[in-house]
């Protein structure tokens, strides 16, 4: 292989010479011009909302992301709503929220509302394909969770009550073969649904403009 490639390179190197040796009795034909690299069109800045760092992560980040907190999950033995730390994920994620930060001059609390957003919405999708794997849809999940929004905000985990209408809810939706950990992953799931839009609230009030300070009332001067 390697006296091929050198064999093509002497006549590629002949070819060349002569040419040069050809053109040499001709008169020289100006260089053009070099021509300026386009420089690349950034990205638009998604809306002003909890997802501007969820969406500013590139698809490359995101499957970086996904695979390491499945790893984590794995490790870890079991899913939860939230994920084990990982540096690297929290820097995939740090990483793409100063350009929404300071274009849409967030508080501190906005900031933290919108990372811990994005982490949420990398927990669903990791949940979301284990699922998949084991053949179960999330809509009934979700369709469960639109009908008892109210009755589930402000939960971190369901009480026995919910719990037996999820069951319940997840049976007539053909899920009556499901074993114990495809129920584990939709409780899960579930469950970060709840603390998704727990951190969408906790950014709308960081954004809520406060009221104005009240100033004390004068006292009437005594003569």
């Amino acid at each position: 292989m390697i006296y091929a490639r050198s064999g093509l390179a002497a006549v590629l190197g002949c070819t060349v010479l002569l040419a040069g040796q050809a053109a040499s009795a001709q008169t020289p034909a100006p260089a053009a011009a070099p021509i300026a690299a386009a420089a690349p069109t950034p990205a638009p800045l998604p809306a002003n909302s909890v997802r501007c760092v969820f969406d500013s992560l590139t698809i490359e980040d995101r499957e970086i992301t996904l695979m390491l907190i499945g790893l984590d999950f794995l490790a870890k033995g079991e899913y939860a709503r939230v994920a084990p730390a990982n540096p690297i994920v929290d820097r995939f994620v740090l990483e793409a929220l100063p350009a929404c930060a300071q274009a849409y001059r967030w508080t501190s609390a906005a900031s933290g509302a919108a990372v811990s957003y994005a982490h949420t919405m990398l927990v669903q999708d990791v949940v979301r394909q284990a699922l998949e794997s084991e053949e179960r849809k999330v809509e009934p999940i979700e369709i469960y969770y639109a009908q008892n929004r109210k009755a589930l905000a402000g939960k971190s985990q369901l009480d026995d009550f919910l719990e037996e209408g999820f069951a319940t809810h997840l049976k007539a939706a053909g899920w009556k073969e499901a074993d114990r950990a495809a129920r584990r992953l939709a409780r899960v799931y579930l469950e970060v649904l709840i603390l998704r839009d727990q951190t969408e609230a906790a950014f709308t009030r960081a954004l809520a403009p406060r009221p104005p300070a009240k100033r004390p009332a004068r006292r009437a001067r005594t003569t």
